[in-house]
């Protein structure tokens, strides 16, 4: 009993049906099918919305799954990552950040971990009348870092702008 291997191998597996793309473009085409990059505004537009909904946030994560549902309202494939969510959300003004870190050995920071804005040294004389650094602080989110290096390990974003309250309206009408 001879079998064929011809026979033991499906249609669609021959030498004619090999599909029509390489693993690469295949690649390339299941990316450009599942998520499309958002423009920086409607981004921030989408965390406006979400912190004035939610006013705090835990985590950097919750607070880019809360952005991309507000931005896949709009167009289903939006998506972005974290951090970019973060540092818009920083720089918009309508979002106050608090940062838990750790400490790590000696380092020298170039620009802010949390906003990468760039970090500014504070310092001091010493009484043979040399400057030190004592620390470095970024202008923009407040982060800051002495002799040893502090980490961020976890994101608090607060909402700055104030909620409208239905009791003041409510007063102002009666004054």
């Amino acid at each position: 009993m001879t079998t064929d291997k011809q026979d033991e191998i499906p249609e669609d597996q021959t030498l004619l049906n090999l599909p029509d793309k390489t693993p690469d473009e295949a690649r390339a085409e299941h990316k450009k099918r599942h998520w499309k990059l958002p423009k920086d505004e409607e981004i921030l537009a989408a965390i406006i919305v979400v912190m004035e909904r939610s006013r705090t946030i835990e985590s950097q994560n919750r607070l880019r799954r809360l952005v991309v549902e507000e931005l896949q309202k709009n167009d289903p494939e939006y998506s972005t990552t974290p951090e970019k969510v973060r540092l818009l959300a920083l720089r918009s003004g309508h979002v106050r950040v608090e940062v838990k870190t750790r400490e790590d050995d000696v380092g020298r920071p170039a620009k802010c971990p949390v906003c990468r804005t760039t970090m500014e040294r504070l310092k001091n004389k010493t009484l043979t009348g040399t400057t030190v650094t004592i620390e470095w602080r970024c202008p923009l989110c407040k982060y800051w870092t002495g002799k040893k290096l502090r980490i961020p390990r976890h994101y608090t974003f607060y909402a700055i702008q104030p909620r409208k309250s239905k009791r003041r309206t409510v007063l102002r009408a009666f004054q």
